[in-house]
C-alpha cells in the first residue's frame, strides 16, 4: 500500500528521465491522486517544470530526505547556515525528542518560531548534554540520535551543493525562511489581528495551539498540522514569515468584479494574493469595460 505523499519516488523517476511517471511499469501502481500531489509539490518547491527536472530538482535528488527537508537544506545553504538547517532537517525527519508533557506548560519562547525555539535547545543541549526545560522535556537519548543526523545531512548537503558562502542574512532569519522554502503549500494568514484562528493555502481552515511562539505575525508557516476533527485542524509548530519573504513569481494582483445584492450595485476589489491565499484586500473601481479583453 502506498503512502500518501510519494514526491520522492516521484522526483526519483523523473530524473531518471522518466517523462510520465504514469506510464512507468509500477509492480502496484499509486492512485492518481498520490502522484498529482506529489508533482503539485514538486513543481511548489522548484523541483521539476513542464520542461523536466530543474538543477535543484538534482540537488534534492541527492539528499537522503524528503524532497521537502531537501529543500530545507538547500535553502539553508545558499543562505549561510547549512549546519543549523541540518539540525532543522534532523529535527523534522527524525522522531521527537521533545515529550510532551500532560500540563503542557507554557514555553519559554525566545524567537517567532516553534521550530525554532526547539533547534535553539537542542544547541544548548550539544553544547552542555544536560536537559533543557525551556521547550519541553528533552529525551537525552532522541536528542543524541538526532544530532547524530545533523551530522549526516550536513556532510550530505556540502556534498550535494560544496562549500557554503557568507550570506549576510541572520541565523535566525536564514533558518525561518528555509522552513518557508519547504513549506511553500502550508503558509497561513491569519483571519483577525492575534487570533488564534487562520486559513491557509488551498483554503484549509487552521489553528494556532495556545501555546505557540507565533503571537502576532499575520503570515505563518504550518510545520506541525494535526487533525482534530472539525472544520479546522491544529497547528502544534508554526513559524512566523515576513510579506517580503514571499517569493515574487508566486504573487498575482487582480481586479475581481461582483455583484453586491444588498446594495444592487457591481462592485470590485484589488486582491494580492499568494497562490490562492488572499494577502491584501482593497476597495476599488469597477474597471471600463472596453479596458477589459475579451
Amino acid at each position: 500500500m502506498w503512502p500518501a505523499d510519494i514526491a520522492g519516488p516521484v522526483l526519483e523517476l523523473r530524473s531518471w528521465g522518466e517523462p510520465d511517471v504514469r506510464r512507468f511499469p509500477w509492480f502496484e501502481p499509486p492512485p492518481e491522486t498520490a502522484i498529482s500531489q506529489a508533482e503539485t509539490l514538486l513543481g511548489r518547491l522548484g523541483a521539476i517544470t513542464h520542461r523536466g527536472v530543474t538543477e535543484l530538482g538534482k540537488r534534492l535528488v541527492r539528499l537522503p530526505v524528503h524532497p521537502r527537508i531537501g529543500r530545507l537544506l538547500v535553502e539553508g545553504h545558499a543562505l549561510g547556515c547549512p549546519a543549523r538547517a541540518a539540525l532543522l532537517a534532523a529535527l523534522l525527519s527524525e522522531r521527537d525528542p521533545f515529550l510532551r508533557s500532560q500540563d503542557r506548560r507554557e514555553a519559554a519562547h525566545s524567537t517567532d518560531s516553534d521550530v525554532l525555539d526547539r533547534v535553539q535547545a537542542l544547541e544548548e543541549f550539544d553544547q552542555s548534554r544536560r536537559r533543557h526545560s525551556g521547550v519541553g522535556n528533552l529525551d537525552h537519548g532522541g536528542a543524541q540520535f538526532v544530532l547524530r543526523a545533523r551530522d549526516q545531512l550536513l556532510d550530505a548537503v556540502l556534498d550535494a551543493c560544496g562549500p557554503a558562502r557568507r550570506v549576510r542574512v541572520p541565523s535566525d532569519e536564514a533558518l525561518m525562511r528555509s522552513l518557508l522554502a519547504a513549506f511553500p503549500d502550508r503558509v497561513a494568514r491569519r483571519r483577525e489581528p492575534g487570533g488564534r484562528r487562520a486559513v491557509m493555502v488551498g483554503g484549509r481552515g487552521v489553528r494556532l495551539w495556545e501555546k505557540s511562539a507565533v503571537r502576532e505575525h499575520e503570515l505563518f508557516v504550518c510545520v506541525d498540522i494535526e487533525e482534530i476533527g472539525g472544520s479546522e485542524a491544529l497547528v502544534r509548530q508554526a513559524s512566523a514569515i515576513e510579506p517580503h519573504w514571499l517569493p515574487a513569481d508566486r504573487l498575482q494582483v487582480s481586479v475581481d468584479v461582483d455583484f453586491d445584492p444588498a446594495r444592487e450595485r457591481v462592485i470590485a476589489h484589488k486582491r494580492t494574493r499568494y497562490d490562492d491565499l488572499i494577502m491584501e484586500e482593497a476597495a476599488t473601481d469597477v474597471p471600463d469595460s472596453r479596458d477589459v479583453s475579451d
